[in-house]
């Protein structure tokens, strides 16, 4: 086997193994086990579990942001655009299970960085350049980063755990719509659909 392809399966094998027994359940004796390599192989490619974790995390973002943020996407009109990424991102998740898991587990453990300040992935610095620049247009509330995040990539992440679980199928209406209300929560409304907001409540 040649050195890429080891060190994939080794990421393969971690991937399998947090799915089973999760982040912190997840040893390296159980990935050599799983990897089908002995400690000293997996210490050759990765100098600590933690780094495994990191690198492991770092490739399925980096093919989540690749799934979703395409020359296209960037082209809609930003109307559309949210609506568009929330649904790619139901998608991407939806279509793999175990790389949801380790996504999620990852995330919500100590190891999560939420400084979109220090994002490098290329694609998603695109995206993330587009809402700075559909804020400082008006289009959309000028929220923090994170918060837009929570409201559009957490929410469809949310919906695609649902899926995976049995607890609901989701057709493309449904998807549709819930999508509409995610990234309606965006966009600045006009005096005038505020003002037929507020009447409307008190009548």
């Amino acid at each position: 086997m040649i050195s890429s392809e080891r060190r994939q399966s080794i990421l393969d094998a971690t991937l399998a193994q947090v799915a089973e027994t999760g982040l912190t359940g997840t040893t390296m004796a159980l990935i050599a086990k799983r990897a089908e390599a002995s400690p000293g192989i997996i210490y050759h490619y990765f100098a600590s579990k933690d780094e495994i974790l990191h690198t492991l995390f770092n490739q399925i973002f980096d093919e989540f942001a690749a799934a979703i943020v395409s020359p296209e996407l960037l082209d809609l009109p930003w109307q559309d655009r949210y609506c568009e990424v929330w649904l790619r991102t139901f998608h991407f998740f939806a279509a793999h299970p175990h790389k949801t898991a380790y996504y999620e587990q990852y995330k919500n453990s100590a190891y999560a960085d939420y400084n979109f300040d220090a994002i490098d992935n290329e694609h998603m610095m695109a995206l993330v350049g587009a809402v700075q620049a559909d804020i400082a247009a008006g289009h959309i509330l000028a929220l923090p980063m994170p918060v837009i995040h929570t409201l559009i990539i957490s929410s469809a992440l949310n919906m695609a755990k649902l899926q995976i679980s049995g607890a609901v199928h989701f057709d493309a209406a449904m998807l549709d719509k819930i999508a509409q209300i995610a990234c309606q929560s965006l966009i600045v409304q006009s005096a005038e659909v505020q003002s037929a907001e507020v009447q409307s409540a008190e009548e």
